[in-house]
């Protein structure tokens, strides 16, 4: 089963890291990272649109 990506921060907000795959020319990898959600619900709605960006 897979982690969940939305993380509750110690200022009690929310917060994701989204990996988007790998750079071609360096092959890292790209990550969004988005914070101060107030809900966790919020947090994974903005998660599923960044996912479905990508």
């Amino acid at each position: 089963m897979a982690k969940d990506p939305i993380k509750k921060a110690d200022n009690g907000t929310y917060y994701f890291r989204a990996n988007l795959g790998y750079d071609t020319l360096t092959g890292k990898q790209i990550q969004k990272y988005q914070s101060d959600f107030k809900t966790k619900k919020e947090a994974k709605t903005a998660y599923s649109k960044s996912m479905s960006l990508s």
